[in-house]
């Protein structure tokens, strides 16, 4: 039962990200006046059935978290096990925070220069993600280093502790025209990251899941 209940939680981390995007895509194309290329993901919330991509945030937030549950759980003792977890389930604290707390307009739906408390938490939401997700590469790029059937995953979530904080500078220097498109790479890095570590944890044989856990 409890193996079954650590599969089920990791198995949240897998879903999480797939039905993120799902959402943002169909959602953009369907929203009257909205452009992918040019406006943010969070603006998806406001406007006619903004309480979508609200709701997205919201349970995939609540996915990510239940996903560092199962991490803790796989992973119990060791390297990463005190501050990886704990860092994946701050990322899914900040999803479930931005679909609390909307983001002002931007672009979407008229060009405006209003800032509200609501918008400047959901501001701080998004850069607790960053902070959160960020430093997760490297805890887990340190654990699986030391661990024979991951190591490609070590390797790939050092690069992407780079990897990430490119995309944000680019997002950040990027003209109008093109913020919305930087801004998905951004979110795609991050939640690539989250879905490979997931489907590798639900890949697992007796032997690899006996050796995660050290003795």
């Amino acid at each position: 039962m409890s193996r079954q209940r650590t599969r089920l939680l990791l198995l949240a981390g897998a879903v999480g990200p797939l039905l993120f995007w799902l959402v943002v895509i169909v959602d953009g194309f369907t929203k009257p006046g909205y452009d992918a290329r040019r406006d943010f993901i969070s603006e998806l919330a406001l406007g006619d059935h903004g309480w979508v991509q609200s709701a997205n945030f919201i349970v995939v937030g609540l996915l990510i978290f239940a996903f560092a549950i199962g991490l803790r759980q796989l992973f119990p003792a060791g390297r990463a096990s005190r501050f990886g977890p704990p860092l994946i389930a701050i990322f899914g604290l900040g999803l479930f925070a931005s679909g609390i707390f909307r983001t002002d307009p931007g672009n979407y739906p008229v060009k405006s220069d209003t800032v509200t408390t609501t918008g400047s938490i959901h501001v701080v939401a998004f850069f607790v993600i960053l902070a959160s997700i960020i430093p997760a590469c490297f805890v887990f790029a340190r654990r699986f280093r030391i661990e024979p059937d991951w190591q490609a995953y070590g390797r790939y979530s050092f690069i992407n502790g780079f990897v990430i904080p490119g995309m944000l500078l680019l997002f950040m220097l990027a003209p109008d025209q093109v913020t919305g498109l930087t801004q998905r790479a951004l979110v795609a890095a991050i939640l690539l990251w989250i879905e490979l570590i997931a489907l590798r944890t639900l890949a697992l044989t007796p032997r690899e899941r006996q050796a995660a856990v050290p003795a």
